[in-house]
């Protein structure tokens, strides 16, 4: 049993970083959103494979090892226990994990971003013809979260470059990162709205930064202009009109 309204807070410097196992970030919102009041989860490999969104496969190198691999990570860093031995574990058979309290990889009290149990579900549960690798979504739509304040006074919203995410995504290719928004659109995890191209000072026609969103309708196109108008302005870039 878990709770419908059950969330997993990541560090947002940990989610930039370049050295974390291929499906960390799934295996362990999988393991904070599954785990009983006690931090214990009762699971298998084949079932986390499938609740992170992937099919069984036992070939080396495939999910099922990169999920061992992620939790070998978790279990030498002292953030997870379990009496099974990994490399020995049988793909069907049922283990049991706990989450540790000390150190506790979830404990946050600054710095942090949500990931929801439904936004872990749209990610999850997306069928895609390209085969996206569902960790890339996760991270990209984590690190345009992170840029959002979510002040009850203000609306959430946040307007970081593309340059920007390829940073922080470890990802080399602004073409995949556009392909990746593309996704999270389309599973209805975002919304986006972009002002157009401008000239800048050397007569040179760029596009302006896109603005995201959480929830549709939060972008008005007046007020996402006048925003990015400004934004350009504070750079030394002044925008009289959009092309």
């Amino acid at each position: 049993m878990f709770c419908k309204d059950s969330f997993v807070m990541y560090d947002k410097d940990f989610i930039k970083r370049n050295d974390l196992p291929d499906k960390l970030l799934l295996v362990m919102a999988y393991l904070r959103i599954y785990c009983a009041k006690n931090g214990c989860v009762g699971t298998s490999i084949n079932l986390i494979c499938e609740k992170i969104g992937y099919k069984p496969n036992r070939n080396k190198g495939k999910i099922n090892s990169q999920i061992i691999d992620a939790l070998k990570w978790l279990k030498a860093r002292n953030f997870i226990s379990l009496a099974t031995n990994l490399d020995e574990v049988v793909n069907n058979n049922c283990f049991f994990i706990e989450i540790n309290n000390d150190p506790n990889i979830y404990d946050l009290n600054d710095n942090y971003v949500i990931l929801t149990e439904s936004e872990f579900d749209k990610i999850t549960k997306s069928n895609n013809d390209k085969k996206r690798n569902k960790q890339n979504l996760l991270k990209v739509f984590l690190n345009i979260k992170k840029y959002m304040s979510f002040d009850k006074h203000n609306l959430s919203y946040c307007y970081p470059s593309h340059i920007t995410l390829c940073r922080d995504c470890n990802i080399s290719s602004t073409g995949v990162i556009n392909n990746i928004i593309d996704e999270l659109k389309h599973i209805g995890l975002l919304y986006t709205y972009n002002s157009g191209r401008y000239k800048d000072h050397k007569g040179n026609i760029k596009y302006t930064n896109n603005f995201y969103a959480l929830e549709k309708d939060i972008l008005k196109p007046k007020m996402c202009d006048e925003i990015i108008k400004n934004y350009y302005l504070s750079l030394g870039v002044t925008i009289s009109e959009f092309i």
